[in-house]
């Protein structure tokens, strides 16, 4: 639970025992302990990774980044079965934030293909920050599978 919802829940508490403080004492100050209350959501936070403002493009350590980040949604979403470049790359989209110049074409593709796609080719454990890659060549063109 967030704070702002943490904050609206005791306040709603402290409510309740005004109320029936003033009920106890005979002075009704607004009988609605009864009525249900409906809990506002909390606004949506964007949960997206962003490569920063410093970078022009998302680098490729950037990638390598996000994939340890996501490495749970991931096996969630592929589980152990191989996918193709186009599909996580389809999946990332919901959880990284572009920078302007990752949408510019490079060739026949989005320039943050090429950077994403060198970033998984590297399987080094010294260029992934948990030491271990997240995602490997599987078997067949365009293949890959998690770690």
């Amino acid at each position: 639970m967030d704070y702002e919802r943490l904050a609206e829940a005791h306040q709603r508490i402290a409510d309740a025992h005004a109320n029936l403080a003033g009920l106890l004492q005979g002075r009704s100050i607004q009988p609605d302990l009864l009525t249900p209350v409906t809990v506002a959501p909390a606004p949506a936070r964007s949960t997206k990774f962003s490569a920063g403002d410093d970078f022009h493009i998302s680098p490729c350590w950037f990638w390598r980044h996000a994939l340890v980040e996501l490495q749970g949604q991931l096996r969630q979403h592929f589980g152990t079965k191989s996918f193709r470049a186009r599909e996580i790359r389809k999946f990332l989209l919901t959880w990284v934030d572009l920078r302007p110049e990752d949408t510019e074409s490079c060739g026949n593709s989005p320039r943050w293909h090429k950077n994403f796609d060198n970033a998984m080719r590297v399987a080094s454990p010294e260029y992934w920050p948990s030491g271990v890659p997240v995602v490997v060549r599987g078997t067949g063109p365009d293949c890959w599978v998690l770690t």
